[in-house]
């Protein structure tokens, strides 16, 4: 174990976990809400840009390692397509027009391109053995889930003061 909490690289890919997983199930949880309340979208219109979203993320994963292959570069694909999620959540909640939105969304699906090629560093930080990937990958997944967990928690309770859009823009 403390092979693996030496990495440094173990601990960034918690931290880009957890802040994937705090935006995404934030998003979920009070979009759809601020969609209709804020934008006055249907409910109709609502699932249609959520779920194109979502329909992206199966292309985005089975693609991930031929697109590495034909860069050549994990750390590029890494940062921008992580970096890209930033300003594509932003837009969801400043843009009303539902054509735009669901570009958006399908881009923002095709972002998390990132999950499987981060899944994939483990197995190649030297002196690694499949313990050491099993624990490296299971540290990943438990600083997901708390993030899946607090992030709607923690922006529910800062949406008894603010806008839902200060919360979903921050």
């Amino acid at each position: 174990m403390a092979r693996v909490l030496r990495h440094k690289q173990v601990w960034l890919l918690c931290l880009v976990g957890m802040g994937g997983g705090l935006t995404w199930s934030t998003y979920l949880t009070f979009w759809a809400t601020f969609a209709q309340d804020d934008l006055g979208l249907s409910k109709g219109t609502t699932g249609v840009v959520l779920g194109c979203s979502a329909l992206t993320i199966i292309p985005g994963s089975l693609v991930a390692a031929w697109a590495v292959d034909r860069v050549g570069s994990r750390r590029l694909f890494l940062i921008i397509a992580t970096l890209s999620q930033v300003p594509l959540f932003g837009l969801w909640a400043l843009i009303e027009d539902p054509v735009a939105l669901t570009v958006i969304g399908l881009a923002q699906g095709l972002s998390w391109i990132y999950f499987p090629i981060m899944l994939s560093v483990p197995f190649d930080l030297e002196g690694f053995g499949a313990s050491d990937v099993a624990l490296a990958t299971g540290m990943f997944f438990v600083a997901n889930a708390a993030a899946l967990t607090v992030g709607p928690a923690v922006s529910g309770m800062v949406a008894e003061w603010v806008s839902l859009r200060t919360v979903l823009l921050v």
